[in-house]
């Protein structure tokens, strides 16, 4: 994300899927400095299962290192995502 950041803060990439796990750890890393970059340029971030998207509560989980897909989607493309987003975990 690092090398995209131009590219999110400006919205130009409509939808970011990226893995976390304890390499983050390892790279000094974290999944909250990963929601602050999304989040202040407007993504909405899920994370991605099988049955569909969730939304993380991070203040809950914190930084867990598990291994996790997310999906992060500019705000002009949310209603494409809509019908997939199921709730809270």
């Amino acid at each position: 994300m690092r090398g995209a950041e131009s590219l999110i803060k400006s919205r130009r990439i409509g939808v970011i899927q990226f893995e976390y796990n304890r390499a983050w750890q390892l790279v000094g890393d974290t999944l909250r400095g990963a929601y602050l970059l999304l989040e202040e340029a407007g993504y909405k971030i899920f994370v991605l299962k099988r049955d569909g998207l969730f939304t993380l509560d991070y203040k809950l989980y914190e930084e867990y290192f598990e291994y996790t897909n997310f999906v992060a989607v500019a705000p002009g493309r949310m209603s494409q995502f809509k019908e997939r987003v199921r709730g809270l975990i």
